[in-house]
């Protein structure tokens, strides 16, 4: 899960497939979620960050092996995700 900077979102990865991420409006004065939308992931997303504008939603995958990087849009949902492929460890 990761919080957006302002605050005001939560961005929470589901682990099973289709693999997504659902977003959650956080109401300031109840704390109550609110979900505002679902969007894709392109792997198994194990953890999330934002950049510290909430600008990028970015997700690393273990069984992936990778990272994606989603741009948020106005609305606070991540747009399409593009997963960036890690090399496997080096062999001794």
């Amino acid at each position: 899960m990761a919080r957006s900077p302002n605050g005001l979102l939560l961005y929470a990865a589901f682990r099973g497939q289709p693999y997504r991420v659902h977003v959650f409006a956080i109401d300031r004065s109840t704390a109550e979620l609110h979900l505002i939308g679902t969007r894709p992931l392109p792997a198994d997303i194990r953890h999330l960050s934002l950049d510290r504008t909430g600008s990028y939603l970015f997700g690393a995958s273990c069984n992936g092996g990778g990272i994606s990087i989603s741009r948020v849009g106005e609305d606070g949902l991540p747009g399409a995700a593009r997963m960036l492929e890690t090399p496997p460890p080096p062999t001794s």
